[in-house]
């Protein structure tokens, strides 16, 4: 399916792409031929893509005991519906946790884990108590 034709055409002209309304066929098929669990979901501005890598070491299809999520949907990181709760739930089970311990069980980048941390803390959905070696995150309802 064609997403947006006039970029494409421009695409198309500059010899950016070779032809369009190939390239989800082209993830699908290498994500497969790979091992890897990929999920496509439409949202009512567009889509996003979900990459699973497997966490046992096997490179088996059955995402829901053996992967995890690769990375957050390409919008901005707390639009993914897995990753903000699951890091306030760690936060949660463990106050004191490190952006390190974090990125490490979630999958992500320690980086992605700071950015996410920022915007909750800009919400005013996280607050850190202390300093950064010895103080603790409280979750505000």
């Amino acid at each position: 399916m064609l997403r947006n034709p006039l970029i494409a055409e421009i695409f198309y002209y500059t010899k950016e792409i070779e032809k369009w309304g190939s390239g989800i066929k082209k993830i699908y098929d290498e994500c497969k031929a790979n091992k890897v669990k990929v999920e496509f979901k439409n949202t009512h501005s567009g889509f996003y893509v979900i990459f699973y890598r497997p966490t046992s070491g096997s490179g088996d299809l059955d995402h829901k005991k053996k992967s995890s999520p690769l990375s957050s949907p390409l919008s901005s990181p707390l639009s993914s519906p897995l990753s903000s709760p699951l890091l306030l739930d760690m936060i949660k089970d463990n106050p004191g946790i490190t952006a390190r311990k974090l990125s490490e069980k979630m999958g992500i980048t320690e980086r992605a884990v700071k950015k996410q941390i920022a915007a909750l803390k800009e919400k005013g959905t996280l607050v850190r108590i202390g300093n950064n070696r010895s103080g603790h995150w409280e979750i505000v309802k």
